[in-house]
């Protein structure tokens, strides 16, 4: 018996202020120019990973015209919609085998006069965007949408990537890095480095409050890998907590009430009594959303047990000994 396929999820425009990128995404090589990555963004915006979505179902991403025009003028809105579908997303394995894929086969641009673009987002690469994990990007849509320059827009993700692993300081192949963010026509390092690294680390410095500084490791010749310095990764730290409570305190109670739940049950090992204690109270349930983002960020470092540093924070049990940064 065939089995039908199932009709297209339909995404209504919510607008939400981070992005949650799979970190197989931030990896992936994305041949977008800025404004194409600009939509880009706004979809990625639009998925809400608590939702249900089925095998085999594209989405269909409804953005108002009005909104993605204040990021890319209604001039160049209409062609990077055309220009946008014939951009593949190459995604690798550690054998360095790759799945190459046309994310988006249609786009309807304000059809009938009705105010919107209607983007379709193929069903193959849907499991790709859908599934955070514990591995994903989280990046403030404003600034993506601020950035002119689609080499900042990459390393402002590749940056994003690393500071969510609590890692400052990395190393990166500089052909890898080259062909993840598009940029292998700089062949040599000198050009890379003014075309693409210093106006990265110029704009990403104005428009995100981002520091950071590179080295090749006191090589002259034969440059093959580059070293990252995140200076500023307490401040954007303390900027995410800042942030996670205000998402926290303008969604709905239902979407505070389940997320909580959510949290404490993949990522602690508290008894279900004590879960349910702790969600049933509204003092309580923002208070873990605090403690947990300042444990998330690595501003708080954890000793021993991060459950019963929890506990002792919403005054469960004694404190344990922490260490802060």
């Amino acid at each position: 018996m065939k089995t039908e396929q199932p009709n297209d999820k339909i995404v209504p425009f919510t607008k939400r202020s981070n992005n949650y990128q799979p970190n197989v995404i931030t990896h992936s090589k994305q041949t977008f120019s800025a404004q194409e990555k600009r939509l880009f963004s706004y979809i990625v915006n639009q998925i809400n990973h608590q939702d249900i979505y089925y095998e085999g179902q594209n989405l269909l991403f409804v953005l108002p015209i009005i909104e993605v025009s204040k990021s890319i003028g209604y001039k160049d809105l209409k062609k990077v919609c055309e220009t946008i579908m014939d951009k593949k997303i190459f995604i690798k394995n550690e054998k360095n085998e790759f799945d190459a894929i046309l994310p988006f086969p249609r786009i309807k641009y304000n059809l009938d006069n009705c105010g919107n673009i209607e983007i379709t987002m193929f069903s193959d690469i849907v499991p790709q965007f859908i599934k955070l994990g514990k591995e994903y990007t989280r990046y403030n849509l404003e600034i993506m949408l601020s950035l002119s320059s689609k080499y900042s827009q990459r390393i402002f993700e590749i940056l994003r990537l690393y500071h969510g692993r609590k890692v400052f300081e990395f190393d990166l192949n500089i052909e890898e890095l080259k062909e993840s963010i598009n940029a292998t026509t700089y062949k040599n390092y000198k050009d890379f480095r003014v075309n693409v690294l210093d106006v990265s680390q110029k704009e990403l410095f104005e428009k995100a409050g981002i520091t950071f500084e590179y080295s090749t490791n006191g090589k002259q010749r034969n440059i093959d890998t580059l070293r990252f310095n995140l200076i500023t990764w307490k401040e954007l730290a303390t900027d995410d907590v800042s942030q996670e409570l205000a998402n926290y305190r303008g969604a709905t109670a239902l979407t505070q009430y389940n997320g909580v739940r959510a949290i404490l049950e993949e990522k602690y090992t508290f008894k279900k009594d004590k879960i349910e204690y702790i969600i049933n109270s509204q003092e309580l349930r923002e208070k873990f959303v605090s403690v947990n983002a300042l444990i998330e960020t690595g501003l708080v470092e954890i000793v021993k047990n991060k459950t019963s540093y929890m506990a002792a924070c919403l005054g469960l049990v004694s404190p344990k000994v922490t260490k802060i940064k």
